[in-house]
């Protein structure tokens, strides 16, 4: 039976950073106890934007390899839940939305650039060897190699291996002190500080798991300049703002992975995330719109069957038509 928005945003809300179990996540540590969350958002209903939610997410679903979707909209003016809606081949399900706790891949990697510019481990101009890295048993590498990369490149190639090298600089101290200040700490595996292997993969979003709402939050305190809409701060201002600049480049250049994510006429800031699952893929895509004067948060993630997918060719798409459709309310 499909439980009404409002009342699965009540339930969501409450239980924001419940723990729950991710679906995708590689790391056989435990996920620490749930706490009260201090930066809940508030829901303000939009008739509207629910209505061309909803139309997408049909859309979505029309085709027979979609697993499921889901779209959350969030107003950069004061934090508000526009929309939360989520689609199954069951029918309605806006738990996927609220409530379902996966890895978003790679829209982890802002997270981690963000936290490195305000401790001041990572400048404009920095070069970040492209070369796979070696922890233990195992290689981080990117889809394709790259040689010198710039920390534009690094968001823009949605690279693995540049956000090690800055996680490393950062140390897991600091990297999971700001995951704390975003509203994620409770999300780190326990153990995560002390093994450099499961930090790296935190640290460049394939082991942090967390709900598409806590993701879209992350990326609304970037918008809103490094506040909640509580007034506290989670980022100083300036690492807030270079973060969405990197974010823009990520869709405006012809080669980042973001690219399909553009809107003729409006400047778009986001990222991609990309995760295999059980002979499918998860791909999303979180951004920002108009880059230039925030307005809108919007995430979309799309699981469908088949192999060979990304955020880039699943979500950014979406999440063009979703985006361009609120902007013209």
């Amino acid at each position: 039976m499909r439980m009404p928005l409002r009342s699965v945003l009540s339930v969501s809300l409450l239980s924001l950073v419940s723990c729950g179990s991710a679906t995708t996540s590689s790391s056989s540590s435990t996920v620490p106890n749930a706490r009260i969350d201090r930066f809940s958002l508030t829901t303000r209903h939009d008739a509207r934007v629910e209505s061309l939610v909803a139309s997408e997410l049909d859309a979505l679903m029309s085709e027979d390899a979609m697993r499921s979707a889901r779209v959350v909209v969030l107003s950069v003016d004061d934090g508000s839940i526009l929309a939360a809606a989520g689609r199954d081949r069951g029918g309605a399900n806006d738990a996927l939305a609220t409530d379902e706790v996966r890895s978003h891949g790679s829209t982890g990697k802002t997270f981690t650039i963000a936290i490195a510019l305000e401790a001041g481990v990572v400048h404009d101009g920095d070069s970040f060897d492209g070369a796979p890295i070696t922890r233990g048993d195992a290689t981080i590498t990117d889809h394709a190699t790259h040689e010198a990369m710039s920390l534009e490149d690094v968001m823009a190639f949605s690279s693995n291996v540049g956000v090690t090298h800055i996680a490393d600089a950062l140390g897991a101290d600091r990297l999971f002190a700001g995951y704390e200040r975003l509203g994620l700490g409770h999300r780190v595996p326990v153990g995560a500080r002390a093994d450099a292997l499961a930090s790296a993969r935190i640290a460049y979003g394939a082991d942090l798991s967390a709900t598409s709402l806590e993701v879209a939050r992350g990326y609304l305190v970037i918008a809103r300049g490094g506040t909640y809409p509580s007034g506290e701060r989670a980022l100083d201002h300036e690492a807030a703002t270079r973060t969405l600049a990197l974010l823009e480049l990520a869709v405006s250049r012809d080669d980042a992975t973001g690219h399909r994510a553009s809107i003729d006429g409006v400047r778009v800031a986001g990222k991609t995330g990309t995760m295999p699952i059980d002979g499918g893929t998860y791909g999303v895509f979180v951004g920002v719109v108009p880059a230039d004067a925030p307005a809108y948060v919007v995430l979309v993630g799309v699981e469908r069957d088949g192999e060979g997918y990304s955020g880039g060719t699943l979500a950014a798409p979406a999440f063009a038509r979703v985006a361009r459709a609120v902007l013209a309310r």
